[in-house]
């Protein structure tokens, strides 16, 4: 390994706190900084992200109790706002050299897919964009 890397996990603990945390144990277990950014919009998380819900949403702009609140009748402002957030947190862990990766989760079966928060450094760097590659695609037999 060339040295520690900093995850970024956008995640929603509210509704994927245990799968987070397994993902999160993955990433420790390879050496590697894992910081959880709470993206929950629901309910209360059951325990803090290491960037907790309350400031991803002040940083989009609301309390997350407008966030909540907008939930529940306007679910693409709520999300607006959250992405937001989450951009100018990452925008911040950048410089810091924390940010050297992000995964995205989804919170719920109707919940929207986390979009790209960061620089994606295209082909020429490993990065790559675009869908996953079919399963035939990657096994070479298609």
């Amino acid at each position: 390994m060339t040295g520690k890397k900093g995850i970024v996990i956008v995640c929603n603990l509210d509704t994927r706190g245990e799968d987070i945390v397994f993902v999160r144990q993955l990433i420790r277990d390879r050496g590697h900084e894992a910081i959880l950014l709470d993206f929950s919009m629901e309910e209360p998380p059951p325990f803090p992200g290491d960037i907790r819900t309350e400031e991803v949403a002040a940083r989009g702009g609301l309390t997350i109790e407008a966030v909540r609140e907008k939930y529940r009748s306007d679910r693409d402002a709520a999300t607006r706002n959250q992405i937001r957030g989450a951009a100018a947190i990452v925008d911040d862990l950048l410089p810091q050299g924390r940010g050297h990766r992000i995964i995205g989760t989804r919170g719920g079966p109707r919940a929207p897919a986390v979009p790209c928060l960061g620089p994606n450094p295209g082909p020429a760097a490993g990065g790559r964009r675009g869908p996953p590659p079919s399963p035939a695609a990657s096994s070479g037999t298609g």
